[in-house]
Order: C-alpha cells, then sequence, then structure tokens
C-alpha cells in the first residue's frame, strides 16, 4: 500500500478501507482558497456579458466562450466543494474509529499509566523526604558540636518569639486598632518563617500552603468577628488559633523530615496494629483476663530537658497574664473573678517566676546538650 500524502502532507491516519486520510497542510488550504476565488473570477466576469448577449446583441463567439468560462468556473468551485467534503468526512471517520476502536482498547491502559504516573510521583516525594533526613542526620553525625549550638539557638529562638507573640497580644488587647488584623497576620507568618527555616523545607510546595491559609482567613476572621466578639473573647480566640497552627505546623514538619509524630504516637499507633494483628491470629487471647503491670520509667536527659522548657514557658505565661490582670489589661478579667477576691500580684511574684523560668531554661537546655553530644 503506497503513501500518497506528497511533501507537504500532515499527519496520515488509517480508515477502515486501508487509505490514508489526512488534515490539509497550509499551502494545500493556499491553493483550496486560490482555487475558490479563481472560480468566483470566472463565474463573475462570464455572467454578465452572458446576460448581454441574451438581451441585448448576440455575439456566437463571444457567448459560447463566456459559457465555457463559466461551465469551468462552476466545475472548478464544484471539485473544492467535493474535496473539502471528502476532506472533512473521512477526517469524522477517522477521529470517529480512533473513539470507537483504538481509544476504547487503549483506554484500561491509559488508565494504568496514569496510576502509575500517581504512584511514581507519590514515591518521589517520599524519596525527596528520606533524602532530607539522610542529609539531616549526616549533618548532625558530621558536626556535633555546631548541632547543638544550632539546636540551642532555635530553642533560644522559640522562647524570644513566644515573650515577643505575649507582649503583641497584651498590647493589641491594651490598644485594639485598624492594624489588628495585619499584626496577627504578621505573627503567624513569623512562625511559619521559624518552623520553616528550622527544617529547611522551602523546595517542598505544600508547605506553602500552610502560609497562605492564614493570609486569606485571619483578615477576614478578625473584621467580621470584631463586629459580634468583646475584644478579649476575640483575642482569646486568635491566640489560641496561633497556638493550634504553630504546633499542628511544627508536628508536621518533624513528621515528614524525622518521621516522628507528636507525643510518640507512631510508637502507640505501631503498637495498636501489632495487638490487632496478633488478636486477628489468635482469637483466643481477646477473652484471657489482662495483666495489669504498672511499669514506671524515669524520664530520659532529652525529655526532661524538654519538659523543663515547656514549664518555663508555662511560667512565663502566667507571669504576662498576672501582671495583665493586676493592671486590667484584660477587659472583664480580675482576681476575683477568677476566684481570687483578696490575692494581689505584686513585683516580687513577676521577678521570682521569671527567675525560676530562667533557671529551669538552662537546666533545660544543659539536659539537651548532654543527650546529643
Amino acid at each position: 500500500m503506497k503513501n500518497t500524502d506528497g511533501k507537504n502532507g500532515g499527519e496520515p491516519f488509517s480508515d477502515r478501507a486501508g487509505t490514508f486520510i489526512r488534515h490539509l497542510s497550509s499551502s494545500e488550504y493556499v491553493a483550496v482558497l486560490s482555487m475558490i476565488v479563481a472560480s468566483v473570477y470566472l463565474m463573475l466576469t462570464s455572467f454578465f456579458p452572458i446576460l448581454y448577449n441574451l438581451t441585448s446583441s448576440f455575439d456566437p463567439i463571444d457567448f459560447l466562450k463566456n459559457v465555457f468560462y463559466f461551465i469551468i468556473g462552476m466545475g472548478t468551485l464544484a471539485g473544492v466543494s467535493f474535496l473539502l467534503r471528502k476532506e472533512t468526512y473521512l477526517q469524522h471517520i477517522a477521529d470517529e474509529t480512533f473513539e470507537n476502536v483504538i481509544y476504547h482498547r487503549l483506554e484500561p491502559v491509559l488508565r494504568d499509566v496514569a496510576e502509575v504516573q500517581v504512584d511514581l510521583t507519590n514515591v518521589q516525594n517520599q524519596l525527596d523526604m528520606m533524602n532530607k533526613n539522610i542529609q539531616h542526620l549526616s549533618k548532625k553525625e558530621a558536626s556535633p558540636v555546631s548541632q547543638v549550638s544550632l539546636n540551642t539557638s532555635y530553642h533560644v529562638k522559640y522562647i524570644v518569639l513566644i515573650n515577643l507573640t505575649l507582649a503583641v497580644f497584651i498590647f493589641m488587647l491594651q490598644r485594639p486598632l485598624g492594624y489588628v488584623p495585619y499584626a496577627i497576620t504578621v505573627l503567624y507568618i513569623i512562625w511559619w518563617l521559624v518552623i520553616t527555616g528550622e527544617y529547611k523545607l522551602w523546595n517542598i510546595d505544600v508547605v506553602w500552603t500552610w502560609v497562605f491559609v492564614p493570609v486569606l482567613v485571619l483578615p477576614v476572621y478578625t473584621i467580621a468577628m470584631n463586629s459580634y466578639l468583646p475584644d478579649y473573647i476575640l483575642f482569646s480566640s486568635l491566640f489560641i488559633g496561633l497556638g493550634i497552627y504553630s504546633f499542628s505546623y511544627y508536628s508536621w514538619c518533624s513528621y515528614m523530615i524525622r518521621g516522628v509524630m507528636p507525643f510518640n504516637l507512631q510508637d502507640v499507633l505501631d503498637s495498636a496494629q501489632e495487638k490487632i494483628s496478633i488478636a486477628k491470629e489468635h482469637p483466643a487471647r481477646l477473652v484471657q483476663n489482662p495483666d495489669l503491670a504498672f511499669n514506671l520509667k524515669m524520664p530520659s536527659r532529652n525529655q526532661a530537658g524538654r519538659n523543663m522548657i515547656l514549664l518555663a514557658i508555662a511560667l512565663f505565661c502566667v507571669t504576662w497574664f498576672g501582671y495583665a490582670i493586676q493592671h486590667n489589661m484584660i477587659p472583664n478579667v480580675s482576681w476575683e473573678a477568677i476566684g481570687l477576691k483578696n490575692f494581689v500580684w505584686s513585683a516580687s511574684h513577676t521577678y521570682v517566676l521569671n527567675l525560676v523560668g530562667l533557671i529551669l531554661i538552662l537546666l533545660g537546655l544543659k539536659f539537651l546538650k548532654r543527650t546529643e553530644t
């Protein structure tokens, strides 16, 4: 079977009769358009002389010549019309054949290819996370002293950021003006920047969705709820939301890099899954009396250091709120309202709690440094 595409032919298709079907190329479209213009020109230039010969003076030679030109124009136009209709019909047959026959047979294969592509994308993302985790571990093993100083600097950054956040919230609660929606959004973005900078996840696309959510939601929420909620309830909801947002994002980053869930939930899930599998294999164990055993373990140095830092942060929060309540910075909240009628927050409370918090932070950092070295 020969291919009659020619030089300027388009992409060929095969119909049921075995002949090649192709779309018209640009040069062929120019040729067809020229044929149409030529046929219309011949018909128009010969039509009026024919009418003149029939109505006025009849010249047989001129009449036959114009009739011949008119017939040639009509034949050319009919040939172009036939060619276009044939090309359109054959193209329709080719498309219909592809949809009903070829695509119908290739559809399962294409679906499997799409599923494989999705699986490969997921595997690629997991490999990228594994590479980041390996790089993180190799840097930790290569330079333990610098890694300890880096972790210590991040702990100090979090402590400073917590105090800054509390100060900003107390200031906004005391002077709530039009800048509040934007200041709240900036606080969320600062927490996102610090956590992302710790884990160095700037190249991960999902990370950027974490910052787009507060940017889109917080200004609208703050402006809308300002008309319905009192100031202290509004700021309380924003403060609690910031805590949930920071903890969730930090836990997600830690899980993406280290594979560790908050509060060691992965150990609980693995243990529960193992018990479920054992129960399915040995159903008789389900009716046995459980063995009650209390296994009290002392916390490790790492856990003790983290607990000390968390306790210090809690003391700092108590200090800020005690100072704010004593100086009436929080509307409708007083010592009498919370059941402490005769209590007075003095400067000694602030100094003692801040001193204890600083001591706990230093001890916690010392424990963490010993653990990592």
